[in-house]
């Protein structure tokens, strides 16, 4: 995908996970389906609101890369915007991990992993 066609789809709003979940990409900010903040772009690197490397764009796709978290960026709040109705992508093959752990299509209360809706972690918050 040319940068022209990146920068287009990052306007337009239209960027996926590697696993294909819509984000929403406002500005800097990038949300969840749910209309969570779940980062701020800087340079094509997305960080999460601690500061730390979320997820890299690569096309219009957010991927983690190891090679990439030692980077971070200021701390910043959070701000919620409306959710938003978008289908999933199809799994991509880029090189690389799915960006945040929360499936973010949906968390139910009776996730046995204790998760509660709303809540979101970057790759390094994920056991080991």
């Amino acid at each position: 995908m040319s940068p022209q066609a990146v920068r287009q789809s990052m306007d337009d709003g239209r960027l996926y996970t590697k696993e294909g979940h819509p984000i929403r990409v406002r500005d800097d900010k990038v949300y969840d389906k749910s209309g969570q903040q779940v980062g701020r772009l800087v340079d094509n690197k997305v960080y999460a609101p601690d500061g730390r490397y979320a997820a890299t764009v690569v096309g219009d796709r957010l991927v983690y890369r190891a090679s990439d978290n030692r980077q971070v960026s200021p701390p910043f709040v959070p701000r919620p915007v409306l959710p938003m109705t978008a289908l999933k992508q199809l799994p991509s093959m880029i090189l690389g991990e799915e960006p945040f752990r929360v499936d973010l299509e949906q968390v139910h209360d009776d996730d046995p992993e204790g998760h509660h809706r709303g809540q979101r972690q970057t790759r390094d918050d994920r056991d080991p």
